[in-house]
């Protein structure tokens, strides 16, 4: 078992891979989780991939975007993720969502573990979120990747993706005066979810939500801001 404890609902399975670079997408693909849900049907099944989250602390905790959430059922999230000894494998589990952030297109979830004892993250990775970003502005131009799991041609692709591009601007702002980050490259539904990695130190400055009201034909996609400061405010008030 990759999380320890946790009840297996899933076993995917995924192309074999020979050999791994050493690059920005290799680093963080441990990190992934496809997010979905599952119907009851006999035995759970999946229903329907919502997008795309990624581990950001030893105890199982998933940051996503908090839209993939609007039309689902709350009660029936699982996340799947490949496993890193065996990367013809993937592992589903079962999760909840523990927050949703008031302001910001932000969610937090949480692996649900049938034991009652507490997740433990194993061989999977944690992606580190970016600590200093006082001035926001100072990320314009900055080479990034994202990484998920998008929709391609008529189905999803249960496979993790990366495209790279640059931050267009670190000073836009939505019409409740959230900073938001525009990024220069063309995205795809089940994107969003995904973290916007810096090439430089690997860090995690946002999450992607999609072009917003533009066509994606524009080759835009828009980002929330998600820092150090995000998790620690998030996690001050919990008990688990």
């Amino acid at each position: 078992m990759v999380l320890a404890g946790a009840s297996s609902l899933i076993c995917g399975v995924f192309p074999d891979v020979h050999a791994e670079e050493h690059n920005a997408f290799s680093s963080l693909r441990d990190a992934l989780v496809h997010v979905g849900q599952f119907k009851e049907a006999g035995r759970p099944r999946l229903d329907m991939w919502l997008g795309t989250g990624f581990f950001v602390d030893e105890r199982c905790t998933v940051a996503t975007a908090k839209h993939l959430f609007n039309e689902a059922n709350k009660e029936s999230i699982i996340i799947r993720f490949i496993d890193p000894r065996n990367r013809q494998k993937a592992w589903t589990r079962r999760a909840k969502i523990i927050y949703e952030d008031p302001d910001k297109d932000l969610a937090f979830l949480k692996v649900l573990v049938a034991s009652g004892k507490p997740c433990e993250l194993g061989l999977m990775k944690t992606l580190p979120l970016h600590r200093h970003l006082e001035d926001f502005s100072l990320l314009s131009g900055e080479t990034v990747f994202i990484a998920g799991f998008p929709k391609l041609g008529h189905g999803d692709l249960d496979l993790p993706i990366a495209r790279r591009g640059i931050i267009a601007s670190a000073e836009i702002k939505d019409a409740d005066g959230v900073s938001l980050l525009l990024l220069d490259l063309t995205g795809a539904p089940g994107f969003s979810g995904s973290p916007v990695v810096l090439e430089k130190g690997g860090q995690a400055v946002g999450i992607v939500f999609g072009p917003g009201h533009m066509k994606r034909s524009q080759d835009f996609e828009f980002a929330t801001i998600i820092t150090q400061k995000d998790y620690e405010m998030f996690m001050k008030d919990r008990i688990d």
